[in-house]
This record gives C-alpha cells, structure tokens and sequence, in this order.
C-alpha cells in the first residue's frame, strides 16, 4: 500500500488502517523527522574518468528517494548510491566528454524536494606509471602501483585495485598503504589465500584502479 503524508511537525504519529467505515487498526508509528542535511563530500575531487568512490556525511539520509549529480552540459545524473542515516557512498559518474577541469553540483531529492549537498570538481585522470607484482610465497600476491604526484587525496576507502590474469580470472586486491615521495606516489595492496602466486607473478596480466588501467609497464 502506497499513500502521500500531510506536512506535520517533527513528532511520532500513529498510523492505523480503516476499511468501510471500519475499525481503524493499527499499523505501527510513524516519526517524522527533518529534511536531509550535508556536512562533508569526501574526497572532494576527483578524475574525470569516474569510478572513484564518494562518501557525503551528513544526517536523515535514510529518507532520500535517489541522489543526482548535477552538470551544466549533460543535466541531471542519477547516481547510484548506498545509504544510511549519516552517509551516502556512490560511484563518481563518468563525465569524460567534458574538457579539462568541471564542477559539479550534488543533490539529493526527497520526493519534489531537491536539497544542495554541495560540489564535487572534477579534474584530468591521475597519471599512472607502471606496476609490479611479486610474490614471497605462494598463496599471496603482493601488487605495487606507481603514479605522479597529484592533487587526488586516494585513500582506502575511495578505489578498487583488482589484478586479471588469463582469459577471465579476476582478483580484488586489498590496500594496504600509499606513500608519497618528491615525484611518485605508490600505492600498495595484496592478494591473499590464493593458488599458484609464483606463476602468476611472472606471466601476463593487468591491473586497474577503479575505471582506470595501470599500463603495462613493468617496474624495476
């Protein structure tokens, strides 16, 4: 059963169903709360390519019907995003076609309400150098990753680092840290409890990073 509330302050009201002219019986409570709020995008930038991870803090986003990305060229983008109470998570869009250095505006909209979270800017794809893949026994990979020096704040929480190997085996590869010295940043994850680590360490394969491919340079 589907129905529309009458506007009412923030209190808990009682919900009952009544048929005919019937007894109205009762269907539970009913809290009504305030309008969603923002307080953080994090990260607040990000490349151009999308695929990266994005968590807005905030409070009452349980009651949102969907989350939209707002780009002065291509309109409004439904994002698909996962929510609780104190924060949204979704994947940033792909917004390649546009050139150079965009902002967008996030919104949330509450039935024929749209609520301004605020920007998310957008910059060129992160430059990647190479990559290596060792491994000291035989049931973990150890992945390192290396790319210039940028204005990406890349934490644990914001990638997916997945290591394919052959025609159609894919592994999801674990961050473990990223350093940062005066001309690189690597980042580092591993694979664990898999078989025949040795052998995939030294034949073909590839790695991404959200969206974005590694190339396929070896490091030394």
């Amino acid at each position: 059963m589907k129905f529309s509330l009458p506007s009412s302050r923030k209190e808990m009201k009682d919900v009952c169903i009544q048929f005919d002219g019937g007894t109205c019986s009762s269907a539970g409570a009913l809290s009504y709360i305030a309008l969603p709020h923002c307080s953080l995008i994090v990260p607040a930038t990000t490349w151009i390519s999308g695929g990266q991870n994005i968590t807005i803090m905030g409070r009452n986003f349980d009651v949102i019907d969907n989350l939209i990305i707002s780009h002065e060229l291509k309109g409004n983008i439904n994002v698909s995003e996962y929510c609780t109470a104190t924060f949204c998570r979704f994947p940033a869009p792909n917004l390649k076609s546009s050139k150079g250095r965009t902002n967008v505006a996030v919104k949330l909209r509450v039935q024929d309400t749209y609520l301004d979270c605020g920007t998310l800017q957008y910059l060129e794809d992160p430059r990647f150098t190479g990559y290596r893949v060792e491994s000291e026994i035989d049931t973990e990979l150890e992945v390192k990753i290396q790319k210039e020096n940028d204005n990406f704040n890349i934490s644990k929480d914001d990638i997916d680092i997945t290591l394919f190997h052959g025609e159609n085996k894919q592994f999801n590869c674990s961050f473990e840290n990223i350093t940062r010295n005066q001309d690189l940043t690597t980042i580092l994850c591993k694979i664990k409890s898999i078989k025949n680590a040795n052998s995939i360490a030294t034949s073909s394969k590839k790695v991404r990073v959200s969206h974005l491919e590694v190339p396929p340079v070896v490091l030394i």
